[in-house]
Order: C-alpha cells, then sequence, then structure tokens
C-alpha cells in the first residue's frame, strides 16, 4: 500500500521569537508578552527514501501539500499572535513550620534585570 511521503523544512531555522519578562509586583506573578513573530513558510518536498509507489503519490499531491503547508503555517503564527500576554510563574509564598514556630516568607518589591545575560529577579522577603 503507498501513501505519501514528505521531508518537511521550516524557514526561517531557527524560529526565533522575541519576548518580553515583566513582572506584577502586587501579584507576585512572572508574566511574558510576544512582542515579535517572523512569517514562517513550510515547505513540503517528496522524500528521498520514499518507495516509488510513495514518489509517485507524493508528486500528484504535493501541491496541494505545499499549499496547506503555507496556509497552516500562516494560521499558527496568526493564532499564537504578537501582543498576547501569558503568566510563566507565581513567586510563591514559603511557609516554614518547625513547632513552635510558624514563618511566612512573603516576597516584596521584586524587579526584574539583566545580569551577564540572564534574567535576574530581585527582592525583599517579609517575615510574618
Amino acid at each position: 500500500m503507498s501513501g505519501v511521503n514528505y521531508d518537511v523544512t521550516i524557514h526561517p531555522t531557527p524560529v526565533v521569537v522575541k519576548v518580553q519578562v515583566s513582572i506584577d509586583v502586587a501579584a507576585t506573578q512572572l508574566k511574558a508578552e510576544i512582542k515579535d513573530i517572523p512569517s514562517v513558510t513550510v515547505d513540503f518536498k517528496p522524500a528521498d527514501d520514499s518507495s516509488i509507489g510513495e514518489k509517485i503519490m507524493s508528486g500528484l499531491v504535493w501541491p496541494l501539500a505545499e499549499l496547506l503547508g503555507h496556509t497552516v503555517a500562516g494560521e499558527i503564527i496568526e493564532s499564537i499572535g504578537e501582543g498576547q500576554t501569558f503568566d510563566v510563574a507565581k513567586i510563591p509564598e514559603i511557609a516554614i513550620d518547625y513547632d513552635p514556630v510558624h514563618v511566612t516568607l512573603k516576597p516584596n518589591n521584586l524587579s526584574l534585570s539583566n545580569y551577564q545575560g540572564k534574567l535576574l529577579l530581585m527582592g525583599d522577603v517579609d517575615f510574618a
């Protein structure tokens, strides 16, 4: 039985998405916003390691595969969308219970910065 067999290539490779990270200080919530998504194309090429039947079938439906690949890639990128914001992590309170001592460490005055090319989260800890 023959089917279709394609090698799929995505351009550009790698796909680089620019994201801005921020912190909601009141909610101690780390957030990210998609700032830039490049245009992506998906190319289909009948696979070299296909059987003769697969090569024939893949060649016959190749224009349809290309059309679908370009359409689907565009729809996926549009559904992700620049400007979308999502929660990355909640900075938790930490409860320490060691009878008879009960302490809760609460993050406060949180800020983000760059330290040697890495994201640095700084702040104070309140004891309750």
